[in-house]
């Protein structure tokens, strides 16, 4: 099996208001990492106006009641760790009320409610009075006891045996960046304290040192709980309106990454077309690259099954402006340098400027950089690296008619594999079609099995959910007519349609079969509309899509691969390798570690399926 090394970037769309963060607000942080980065990310945020934490004026009470206001009940306040909206009015209210939750507990720094860090409103949320005190001053770590109250699941967790706890998803990424910005804000001058986020859980649960846990925990969560608008907004409120200062890491959730996590800034400002020049080694098989739009987790170019050894590749390739990754990867394990061959990449811009250079690494290597402003701009062109998929006789019979609505395809046989995508008709959402489709026969009338794919995500494959558009069988040459309609959640653009006939059997997208025939041809999609997900059997199913039910990783993996799947959800999993054949299948109540050493490296979809929902993820087994 072909390995091809893929980034699969799970793409939230969610409508981030940029425009608002003043023009160049960040710019003394730009390009620095670490230590610097912090510093500088001090110097921009601190400074600001504080409040009193209660007080007959504007005070902590009145600020939240603005920042963290329910959105279908102007009278109510959304509390942090159960996402119950109360009455606003309540406060405290002799224990029958809401409170503040110092979410960098009070207590580690010893600050109290002091003018400053104690009533910094970038740290304070409203919270039942009840979970505050569960709460406590909790280290924020992962751990798997439910907390309930009043009978009912908060959704957050806590732990019997450790001092921990887990804020529920949707809001566990609020509360690490939360954290990040205490640790940056507070640095220790001007007699507040310096506050420092360890990555070890201390034997004295009660100690006031100004620390707080579990910094790797708290970087994952900043991943799989990505900002919301209701971060958004609650940050644009904080500096218009009141402190005059911003979260960095809900506008740039990266410099967490950045400064803690070992990351580094993308390399910025470069020229299209970008130039890849690649020299193969002794083993070019074992060579594999692909570049991918950042935005979108499309392909936007790839390379694979090379087979001349030392061969040098030239390879020109037009980008819009936006953030790309360059991934490369050796099959073996040896890089394409030095142990074998004298191997490189090297990728230049349109003005000549070096971006990165390489070939000496394990596995894989990475680089991520931005053409122009490094602003996305739509990018509508058919993805590339769409896997190959033939039929290597068609002596007997072949596809010799294909019609959806500019498509008017009659053929003979085409060596068992032909290009149309010059050919292209356009789809729009939620609309019917009916696509008609027979073969050939060169003598007799053998039965084909026919499927047709259309990818409607634009994410360089057909096997997500609903990506199958028609199934049909016959042992004639008639004309053989489906109907079906697009749905909600497409990816506006060009796409690629697979029509695939076998003999004997249903094809599979990317499978190379003996008897039949498979053509490829373009469809122009719109009509897109953003919070769905395409669906099982064409099913919309509608989700926010900054909130996921499930979390993979690590991705790429070896030798196993981690399922958490949120709310109490369970689940049964399906996991197919890229020719559609069902490898392994387990039934999953919250959090699975599934072994996937015995896999064959390569790309691999898992398919998890409850009662409410299919989900498909994509994961690289190397």
């Amino acid at each position: 099996m072909r390995n091809i090394y893929l980034t699969i970037i799970l793409v939230a769309t969610v409508s981030f208001c940029s425009a608002q963060i003043p023009a160049g607000y960040y710019d003394n942080a730009a390009g620095k990492t670490g230590e610097d980065l912090k510093a500088a990310l001090n110097m921009i945020i601190k400074g600001h106006k504080k409040f009193s934490y209660t007080s007959s004026a504007t005070d902590v009470w009145d600020i939240l009641k603005v920042t963290d206001r329910d959105p279908n009940n102007s009278n109510n306040v959304i509390l942090l760790y159960t996402g119950r909206s109360v009455n606003a009015a309540q406060e405290y209210n002799n224990g029958a009320g809401w409170t503040r939750e110092h979410v960098w507990a009070k207590s580690r720094g010893n600050f109290g409610t002091s003018q400053g860090p104690g009533t910094d409103v970038h740290n304070l949320r409203p919270c039942d009075i009840s979970m505050n005190s569960t709460r406590n001053n909790r280290w924020f770590a992962e751990c798997d006891v439910p907390v309930y109250d009043n009978g009912v699941f908060t959704g957050s967790y806590k732990s019997d045996t450790e001092w921990l706890w887990k804020p529920r998803a949707e809001v566990k990424g609020d509360v690490a960046r939360m954290i990040f910005y205490m640790a940056t804000r507070y640095e220790g001058y001007d007699g507040e304290p310096d506050l420092e986020i360890i990555d070890y859980i201390p034997a004295d649960n009660n100690t006031s040192e100004p620390i707080h846990a579990l910094l790797s925990d708290l970087l994952a969560w900043n991943q799989e709980d990505p900002v919301d608008n209701w971060e958004i907004n609650r940050n644009n409120i904080i500096y218009s309106n009141y402190q005059h200062n911003r979260n960095p890491f809900i506008d740039h959730p990266e410099y967490a990454n950045y400064i803690w996590g070992g990351g580094t800034p993308p390399v910025a400002g470069f020229t299209s077309p970008i130039i890849l020049t690649l020299i193969l080694d002794n083993y070019p098989t074992e060579t594999s690259w692909n570049i991918t739009n950042n935005a979108t987790g499309n392909y936007i170019s790839s390379g694979s099954n090379y087979t001349v050894k030392n061969a040098a590749i030239t390879k020109s390739i037009s980008m819009k402006s936006g953030e790309y990754t360059f991934n490369i990867a050796d099959a073996y394990g040896d890089g394409i340098c030095c142990s074998y061959g004298n191997g490189s990449y090297t990728l230049t811009d349109a003005d000549g400027t070096q971006i990165a250079t390489g070939g000496d690494f394990t596995s894989s290597d990475q680089v991520v950089f931005t053409v122009g402003t490094g602003e996305p701009v739509a990018d509508t062109s058919m993805p590339e690296g769409y896997c190959s998929t033939k039929g290597n006789i068609v002596s007997d019979e072949w596809i010799d008619y294909v019609n959806l609505g500019s498509v008017n395809n009659a053929t003979g046989a085409n060596s068992g594999y032909a290009d149309f995508t010059s050919q292209s008709t356009a789809l729009n959402s939620g609309s019917q079609y009916t696509i008609s489709f027979s073969t050939g026969y060169s003598g007799t009338a053998y039965e084909e099995y026919w499927k047709i794919w259309i990818d409607y995500n634009r994410d360089g494959d057909f096997y997500d959910a609903g990506e199958e558009i028609a199934a049909s069988s016959s042992s004639s040459s008639n004309t053989l007519y489906k109907s079906f309609t697009v749905p909600s959640g497409i990816s506006e653009g060009t796409a690629r349609m697979r029509v695939s006939m076998k003999y004997n059997a249903y094809p599979a997208p990317c499978e190379t079969f003996t008897y039949g025939e498979v053509e490829d041809y373009a469809v122009v999609l719109s009509g897109s509309k953003s919070g769905t997900v395409i669906g099982n059997n064409n099913e919309i199913i509608k989700r926010p899509l900054e909130k996921q039910f499930v979390n993979l990783y690590p991705n790429p993996a070896e030798s196993f691969i981690n399922l958490q799947l949120f709310n109490g959800t369970d689940a049964s999993v399906d996991i197919y390798n890229i020719n559609g054949q069902l490898s392994k299948s387990i039934h999953v109540n919250d959090f699975a570690r599934i072994r996937i050493a015995d896999l064959p490296a390569g790309v691999y979809i898992m398919k998890i399926t409850n009662k409410k929902r299919t989900l498909i993820k994509r994961f690289i087994k190397q």
